[in-house]
């Protein structure tokens, strides 16, 4: 179990992070969302009032109504070229190229109510100043505006629209489908990957397989997006699909169900548990945990646990908190801290439930992001296991993702994250203990060239966690060393390898076991 702190709501299970942060609800405001073409004014003050809410409210950065309100007209500019935005203190000027100009009178700069009018007002008087908006739909027009408002903020904060926060919601929480992972390819969309115990498992479809029709629909020439709304329906219902497997046409019929995507792989190699982990989506903690005590009961006690995490661009911060109590028997997981005070928040561990008594590796590289750097930071910071690869991403916060009445979804910044050792996780993001940057590739299997490539390491990561009082010259060398490092085909892959030399001589770099 995990210790949230006495002082704190449990908002564990709302947590979500990167792609990904705090789910304000889980269902949308139930209105009548116009047609799509149509502008409704008061519609669109819905969705402008929940957007403006949700910044005022939880974005690490203090903003003003006037801010939100100016920075979203703004984004009228960029459909419509020709027409300038210009706010000073006594009124708010729309102006075209034509010269045909209107204003509005403005309300004192902390008045919600009044700039959500104004905001509204402005869509309503550019529309009849520029024939170009007066063409476009409410949705097209709030789509700009929303995302230029939260350019105004960190690189991490965004809007999706409808059709791209349905497919957002899919990845984290699940949908109701075939349990398959696809893509383009110059043959068509095939299959990357088959859930385990999902229709399509059950089925037969395997990897490699490339979509030809669903339902006599041909999907030769579709996208992903296309292939997936069309294997997509209720629950229970059935889909038929033609698929092409190498040279031959193959049918099914598949009864869809609820899948959760797959984000857990594991693999016994050389007698170590090898665990992919890809993203992580509501079902990845359960997942984990079934992977490795199926593979403790067919195939014993392993050698070592290798948890790889390169290309993990993070997901739900809850899951990656249990994760990590899964491994810990103590100690701090992670600090949270931001203007809204339900952002000030301490995650420690409880009590350890697997892998006990095993040593632990875990690979990472620069496109390690986000929950992924929490997990990581906690098994290193609490001794549990040693990092491999290269330093992590360095995103370093916390967003929550803001369910609109539009269906869209709006991404806010609202917490920084902390390493349990006190370290900020933004920028820098968490090196490794061993930098295989500084490891020749003939040496990954080389006791004594893997210790000295860690004793180097240890020296970089003793700068990160003392970043905060380095001189600026010193930072940017640090943020410069221990980047990626290009694998060739040939030398196979090192980090893996130095993992497997590491936990098979365990000395070499004194890995606790628990």
């Amino acid at each position: 179990m995990i210790n949230y702190g006495s002082w704190l709501p449990r908002l564990h299970n709302a947590l979500t992070i990167a792609l990904l942060g705090l789910l304000l609800g889980t269902c949308a405001p139930s209105y009548m969302v116009p047609s799509s073409g149509q502008f409704d004014s008061r519609f669109s003050r819905q969705v402008l009032q929940a957007a403006f809410d949700g910044i005022l409210d939880y974005h690490i950065q203090k903003s003003s109504p006037r801010e939100l309100a100016v920075w979203s007209l703004e984004g009228l500019e960029k459909l419509d070229p020709s027409l300038q935005v210009d706010a000073d203190p006594r009124r708010l000027t729309l102006r075209r190229r034509n010269g045909n100009t209107a204003y509005l009178s403005l309300p004192a700069d902390n008045d919600v109510s009044g700039w959500l009018a104004t905001t509204v007002d402005g869509i309503v008087l550019a529309r009849e100043l520029s024939p170009t908006l007066a063409d476009l739909g409410g949705e097209k027009i709030i789509d700009h505006m929303l995302t230029s408002m939260l350019q105004n903020f960190d690189r991490f904060s965004r809007y999706k629209n409808a059709a791209a926060a349905d497919n957002s919601r899919a990845a984290r929480h699940g949908f109701t489908g075939i349990g398959v992972s696809i893509e383009k390819t110059p043959d068509g969309v095939r299959i990357v990957t088959v859930y385990d115990a999902g229709p399509a498992a059950a089925a037969g479809l395997v990897e490699e397989d490339i979509f030809i029709a669903v339902d006599d629909v041909d999907t030769r020439q579709a996208t992903p997006q296309e292939v997936a709304k069309l294997v997509r329906g209720r629950n229970g219902t059935e889909v038929r699909i033609t698929m092409l497997r190498g040279e031959d046409i193959k049918r099914f019929t598949i009864t869809r169900r609820p899948v959760v995507p797959q984000s857990v792989k594991l693999r016994r190699q050389d007698g170590f548990a090898v665990v992919r982990l890809t993203s992580f989506n509501k079902g990845t903690t359960k997942a984990l945990r079934q992977a490795i005590r199926q593979d403790s009961r067919q195939n014993g006690k392993p050698l070592g646990l290798i948890l790889d995490l390169r290309g993990n661009r993070g997901g739900l911060l809850n899951q990656a908190i249990d994760v990590s109590d899964l491994f810990l028997g103590s100690g701090k997981i992670l600090i949270t801290d931001g203007r809204n005070f339900r952002a000030k928040q301490r995650f420690t561990a409880e009590d350890a439930e697997l892998a006990y008594g095993v040593p632990m590796a875990v690979l990472i590289d620069q496109r390690s992001a986000s929950a992924t750097e929490v997990l990581a930071a906690a098994l290193q910071d609490n001794k549990r296991a040693l990092l491999i690869g290269s330093r992590t991403f360095g995103k370093g916060t916390v967003q929550t993702v803001i369910r609109l009445p539009d269906g869209g979804e709006m991404t806010v910044t609202w917490a920084r994250m902390f390493a349990p050792s006190g370290y900020a996780l933004s920028t820098y993001g968490v090196f490794p203990d061993i930098c295989i940057i500084n490891l020749a590739s003939d040496n990954a299997g080389n006791p004594s060239a893997v210790r000295s490539a860690s004793d180097e390491a240890m020296q970089l990561l003793d700068q990160r966690r003392n970043s905060a009082n380095l001189s600026e010259a010193k930072q940017q060398a640090l943020l410069a060393s221990c980047g990626p490092k290009t694998l060739s085909t040939a030398n196979g892959d090192e980090a893996l390898s130095i993992a497997k030399t590491i936990l098979g001589n365990p000395s070499i770099a004194n890995i606790p076991t628990q």
